[in-house]
């Protein structure tokens, strides 16, 4: 081989070489780059009875449960929020810990009634991406409303933490107006009439109480009004007599009214705050009791009296039926919900769930 051909070869061999050395440091770049690379929101992280949970879902659930996580920490060791917090050991737990176990308790818990309304036919997926998908069809939808200036109700935009409450709210709905279904045709008649003599006070139509209302706008003596109704309210405990008897042996109100009212036939306006705090004070009220001093400002007031209370009777058996059915499937429904979180099979992916530290 001639010296030109060597000088040739060694030339080809250097050059080899370095190809190869330049691929080695490629991949050592690139394999850096995969170790070092922050880890992927779409990252599956466990699964509950064989359906995924996300890292970006689960951080949905830890974000819920931060502050009571501090408020817990704050109040528990007195513990502030500071640097270094969430990583501090509190008595053989770090407060990211416990916001962990708190946020996969729940999610748990979501995840199981809405596996139960799938299972059920009452919604369509379980999986977080699909929900997804949903809503941003639904905010899409909703932007072209908007900007056809039809009227809208709710949110027009979500956020995945609303929309996800939104649909739970949803499913949980779905959940007891199917369980309500069922119930109908499998509660024994016995059953709910055994349960409505139970709970009969539940169904109480209330009281009419009838009473006696003494109104008064001013004293008309140096004492203050408050006073003064105090005193004709003992008055008329000791001595038995009528709130109006009381008042005019006293003497000592320049201007009121006493009335005999019933309360059943009192009509309340729902803005008439002063009245509906009275009524209440007027329920209170046993035969010759009398109450304090009920005052709406320094110059007007009134005392009560109560007369006579009866019992209006109780809804009928027939008139609440449904409503101890539908009382039934709720507790049905949560005894079923709680049974799968306890047997729920969490599986975890890898290390995944331990690397994740709440800050």
């Amino acid at each position: 081989m001639g010296k030109k051909n060597k000088i040739i070869y060694m030339i080809a061999g250097a050059a080899g070489l370095m190809a190869v050395l330049a691929l080695c440091l490629l991949f050592r770049i690139k394999t850096a780059e995969n170790i070092t690379q922050p880890p992927s929101e779409d990252d599956v992280i466990f699964a509950v009875d064989g359906y995924p949970v996300s890292r970006k879902e689960f951080s949905l659930f830890i974000r819920d449960q931060r502050s009571d996580t501090a408020q817990y920490f704050h109040t528990a060791f007195g513990a502030e929020m500071k640097s270094g917090f969430w990583t501090t050991d509190f008595d053989g737990q770090t407060p990211s810990d416990y916001c962990k176990e708190k946020a996969m308790e729940e999610i748990v818990r979501y995840k199981e009634e809405r596996i139960l309304a799938y299972e059920r036919g009452l919604v369509e997926s379980v999986d977080y991406s699909d929900l997804m998908a949903d809503m941003k069809s639904l905010n899409e939808k909703n932007a072209k409303s908007v900007e056809a200036g039809e009227v809208t109700y709710g949110l027009t935009e979500f956020e995945p933490w609303q929309y996800l409450l939104y649909i739970r709210s949803d499913c949980n709905a779905r959940l007891v107006k199917n369980e309500t279904e069922r119930c109908i045709d499998s509660i024994p008649e016995e059953t709910l009439r055994t349960r409505y003599e139970e709970d009969k006070e539940a169904y109480s139509k209330g009281d009419r109480v009838t009473y006696e209302r003494l109104e008064a706008d001013f004293s008309a003596s140096e004492m203050d009004l408050e006073t003064a109704l105090g005193l004709i309210a003992e008055r008329a405990s000791a001595s038995g007599e009528s709130l109006k008897d009381a008042a005019k042996a006293l003497d000592i109100l320049e201007k009121y009214s006493v009335e005999q009212e019933i309360s059943s036939e009192k009509d309340t306006g729902k803005d008439d705050i002063w009245e509906q705090f009275v009524q209440e004070e007027v329920m209170k009220l046993e035969p010759g009791m009398i109450s304090s001093p009920i005052l709406i400002s320094g110059d007007k007031g009134c005392l009560l009296r109560g007369i006579e209370r009866t019992s209006l009777g109780y809804d009928s058996f027939e008139d609440v039926k449904n409503s101890i059915i539908y009382e039934y499937a709720q507790e049905v429904l949560q005894a079923a919900v709680e049974q799968r979180v306890k047997d729920a099979s969490i599986t975890f992916s890898d290390d995944k769930y331990e690397q994740i530290i709440v800050e």
